[in-house]
């Protein structure tokens, strides 16, 4: 696992990176656990097809994230994201959980994150005053010097405000934390970011990605034609969902017709899959909506006021909650348990029974999510007016 997370982060071009993957070692490992489990399974858990359930997780399919990876670079960017996040967690959970404090650390100081731990504390903070008038206090005893620290959760911390610099504790250009299940998360995220990044950058130096995956798919044949046959129909499957192609979002389809009677009302009567949803947005969605959906769709991670904004829009458009859902699964660090519960809590089935607006065109521009003058004073104004033009043409 150390040996393969260094490839992953130390190797330098693509036919480094290729070399490595399809060795004749690896590859007979892979071929030896795809006929072994149901890879097809272990395969899915590192796309983040299906389910996002990661307990009962077979450890064999570690041995398969070399063809998950270039099966993930055959297929882009959002992939790519999926499988670095995939990887990380499984790390992080199957083999960062029951090794000593000591190996804790020296591991993720090998793996390039700066962090520092203390037999006593680095500083303490009270908690709470207990009923019998004792203070209990906060020992800190990691800490992680602020730019690593900034660095490390730059995704995270505009995703899940808990770890954004206003709310930890700094002290003397330090990031404190208290327990070592906050600094596996922490690693985790610079983990997910490494990899990811590095793959990104290696990737770019392939001639022809589009060659990567057949030629792997004939070396695998050449060995076990069966075996070479069903994993090419596996990402035939895989291609035939497929909304990004060279890392840009499928266009729009010309094809697709609105009965006259389109309206706010019933505007979820057109949606079939998300690709009929992107063409809709092209015609529809203001340029502000437009920009969030296809980061989404190519991987990126949205900030927190990036999904609360598409997140409400498509509520108030009377989407059904399970395509929403749906259409955040493109999210590489998607929860469905999670997710569903936050879409229902915005759309007034939980909690305060309160439906959730959009944020309006003033504070969309205040946090940097527009940059056009659409004229409107709310995003659902945007699709209302492109709507009554429409009926009227």
């Amino acid at each position: 696992m150390e040996y393969l997370l260094k490839i992953l982060l130390l190797d330098e071009d693509c036919n480094d990176l290729y070399s490595f993957l399809v060795n004749d070692n690896v590859l007979a490992n892979v071929i030896k656990i795809c006929r072994s489990i149901d890879y097809k399974k272990g395969l899915e858990f590192f796309l983040q097809i299906g389910s996002d359930r990661i307990d009962n997780i077979n450890k064999s399919y570690i041995d398969l994230f070399p063809l998950a990876l270039i099966i993930a670079i055959s297929l882009g960017v959002p992939y790519i994201n999926r499988v670095s996040y995939r990887f990380s967690k499984h790390y992080i959970e199957h083999y960062l959980d029951n090794i000593s404090e000591v190996e804790f650390i020296e591991r993720i100081r090998n793996l390039g994150l700066e962090i520092e731990r203390s037999d006593g504390c680095f500083s303490e903070s009270d908690l709470y005053i207990a009923k019998n008038n004792t203070i209990v206090r906060i020992c800190y005893k990691y800490r992680i010097h602020f730019i690593s620290y900034l660095k490390a959760v730059q995704n995270l911390s505009s995703t899940e405000i808990l770890w954004g610099l206003p709310t930890v504790y700094l002290y003397r250009g330090y990031v404190l934390i208290e327990n070592r299940e906050k600094v596996a998360r922490i690693f985790m995220e610079y983990l997910r970011n490494s990899i990811s990044n590095r793959i990104k950058a290696v990737s770019m130096t392939c001639n022809d990605t589009r060659n990567l995956l057949p030629n792997l798919i004939k070396r695998i044949s050449s060995i076990d034609q069966e075996l070479g046959n069903d994993i090419s129909n596996f990402i035939k499957s895989l291609n035939s969902n497929n909304l990004v192609v060279d890392n840009k979002v499928l266009k729009p389809s010309k094809d697709v017709q609105y009965t006259d009677n389109l309206s706010v009302v019933n505007i979820a009567e057109v949606f079939k899959d998300i690709k009929s949803l992107i063409s809709f947005s092209e015609n529809f969605f203001p340029p502000c909506i437009q920009s969030i959906l296809k980061a989404l769709i190519t991987g990126e991670n949205l900030t927190h006021h990036q999904r609360f904004a598409l997140a409400t829009f498509l509520i108030n458009l009377n989407i059904n909650i399970d395509e929403i859902l749906n259409i955040f699964r493109h999210s590489p660090d998607f929860n469905e348990k999670m997710t569903r519960y936050q879409l229902e809590h915005l759309a007034g089935l939980r909690g305060s029974k309160r439906r959730y607006l959009p944020y309006n065109c003033q504070t969309m521009k205040t946090l940097g999510m527009c940059s056009n003058e659409c004229n409107v004073k709310n995003p659902l104004h945007y699709t209302a007016k492109k709507l009554r033009s429409f009926k009227q043409s």
